[in-house]
């Protein structure tokens, strides 16, 4: 389990492994690591209570980079095992 900041440790599961990692980073080479998943859940999101029209420049560029680039990266490093036909 990734997250930007640490893990509740009321949460805390032999199954669950956490890793502080921040979605904006380009380098999600550690995520290399994890050759034998059988379960990717991405829940990465982020976003503000707000109109279009108000929304500035930095908050339209974070929001495709948290909300859309980062999904996009994650799943390119496991697409081959998600297209794949083993189990």
């Amino acid at each position: 389990m990734l997250g930007r900041s640490d893990f509740p440790k009321e949460y805390a599961h032999g199954k669950i492994i956490p890793f502080r990692f921040d979605v904006t980073e380009e380098n999600y080479s550690f995520l290399s690591r994890f050759n034998d998943i059988d379960t990717l859940f991405i829940s990465v999101g982020w976003g503000k209570l707000q109109l279009f029209k108000d929304m500035d420049e930095s908050s339209i560029t974070n929001l495709i980079e948290v909300n859309l680039l980062s999904v996009i990266r994650i799943i390119k490093l496991f697409y081959s095992k998600i297209n794949s036909d083993d189990n």
